[in-house]
């Protein structure tokens, strides 16, 4: 595998970061991977990373401009040999995998189920594997008018996590609950979700499926540092027999292919596994991957290029993540330039 270009999406870094800036660092480590980040927002904090791109291109938005992304990535194609993309936002994955065979005929490798086996946490069927499985999801209901609250409230027990697209508020009771969910659908949410939190320690599993949706790697770690997103900012890789044996048994269940993070919560008073999250992409922490012998970002790029890849769950445990804000500084110039060009080469 030589030469390879591929895109990254998913370049911002903020209290929520996403996993495009971790992907892209552990692709850096294969010396022969030219990488550029797609972006649909110029103030994306990645777009900066020279460190670790080659070239930043700004795509349409396909919430906004439809399949124009699509037809922006075969212009990439074609003129900069881009061969892989990975999508590394969770709501873009149903939108890719809608064109998974687009992709396929313009000779663009990209590694998703079929868009009818996405799904996300709430999802009848990860609900029904989890009831096998013997792990819990809390109780939650969803809220779409402010007046709506007391009356599905009713149904949960205090504390409560409050869930938007963008941000998780624990409410203690009723009035709190009421505070934030005002606050939240004036931002502009349509559509929360109100779920019994649950206290406990918390995990993450990071992993992917192959095209015959068998799990070809794993890594689990468990969070001793989190923002308050619930984002890890410490975290140390720990092997959990049951996390992985669940997380194998829900990718063959679900006919996963790709990647995807599960997010638990092992609960302080029983002992038992709750399932907080299912993200069909890689987490923000995926770079200890690599240093842990488990370079999982690098399998995509070569499942999609038909090598083969032998798959294992075996890993180094006690390797610890510690997320670490960086500060960049660039001309003003640089912005612009991506802005009104629409691209910004940093390695020829």
């Amino acid at each position: 595998m030589k030469n390879i270009c591929v895109g990254v999406t998913g370049l911002d870094v903020s209290d929520h970061p996403m996993s495009g800036l971790g992907i892209a660092r552990c692709l850096k480590l294969h010396r022969d991977i030219r990488l550029i980040g797609l972006t649909y927002n110029a103030l994306s904090s990645g777009c900066y990373a020279r460190d670790v791109f080659d070239e930043i291109h700004l795509i349409n938005n396909p919430l906004q401009k439809g399949h124009k992304f699509f037809e922006d990535i075969v212009r990439l194609k074609e003129k900069n040999g881009l061969r892989v993309v990975i999508p590394s936002i969770p709501w873009e994955i149903p939108v890719y995998a809608e064109s998974r065979n687009r992709f396929k005929q313009k000779k663009i490798g990209i590694l998703l189920p079929k868009k009818e086996n996405i799904v996300s946490t709430f999802d009848q069927r990860v609900t029904n594997y989890a009831s096998i499985s013997r792990t819990r999801i809390p109780l939650y209901a969803f809220v779409q008018d402010k007046r709506e609250l007391a009356e599905r409230v009713a149904t949960l027990r205090f504390p409560i996590i409050i869930k938007s697209s963008a941000e998780n508020c624990v409410a203690y009771n009723i009035t709190e609950a009421r505070v934030f969910t005002d606050r939240l659908f004036d931002y502009g949410d349509t559509t929360l979700c109100i779920q019994e939190y649950v206290t406990g320690e918390e995990y993450s599993v990071a992993a992917l499926a192959d095209e015959n949706h068998k799990l070809s790697g794993i890594v689990i770690v468990k969070k001793l540092v989190l923002t308050g997103q619930g984002t890890p900012w410490i975290a140390v890789s720990v092997y959990d027999k049951e996390l992985a044996s669940f997380t194998e048994g829900l990718v063959q269940y679900l006919k996963w292919v790709g990647p995807l993070e599960l997010r638990l919560v092992r609960e302080a008073l029983y002992g038992t596994y709750s399932l907080i999250k299912f993200h069909p992409c890689f987490p923000s922490w995926i770079y200890l991957a690599p240093r842990v012998g488990q370079n999982l970002p690098l399998k995509v790029v070569k499942m999609t290029m038909g090598e083969t890849t032998r798959g294992s769950t075996k890993y180094n445990t006690g390797i610890m993540y510690v997320r670490n804000a960086e500060d960049v500084v660039c001309d003003m110039r640089t912005v612009s330039t991506l802005t009104t060009s629409g691209r910004l080469i940093y390695h020829v």
